[in-house]
């Protein structure tokens, strides 16, 4: 997949699955240093030392914390209270969809 792509291509990955060959983008970025990817999610997770990715300067690797804006983090909250409020016997505050 990697070959068939521009030289100065921006790869960004941030898909739920680990959908994307590490070495064979290392591999790529290594010989078409205009290319750069942007990754926050790896396999396996979290990165390991010897993820070829981490010593390319075109590469940039963000831990898979997507879940982590204000946003989400109160939704998240809501789904606490619903879940607690069901064990305790009760109506959740919103809805199955």
């Amino acid at each position: 997949m990697f070959e068939n792509m521009k030289h100065t291509v921006v790869f960004v990955n941030a898909s739920r699955g680990f959908i994307v060959d590490t070495h064979a983008l290392a591999e790529f970025l290594m010989h078409n240093t205009a290319a750069k990817a942007i990754l926050d999610v790896h396999d396996p997770e979290p990165i390991q030392r010897q993820c070829p990715l981490l010593q390319l300067p075109n590469a940039t690797l963000y831990p898979h914390v997507a879940c982590k804006t204000n946003t989400a983090t109160e939704n998240m909250g809501w789904v606490v209270k619903d879940i607690y409020a069901v064990l305790q016997g009760e109506q959740p505050a919103y809805r199955k969809v």
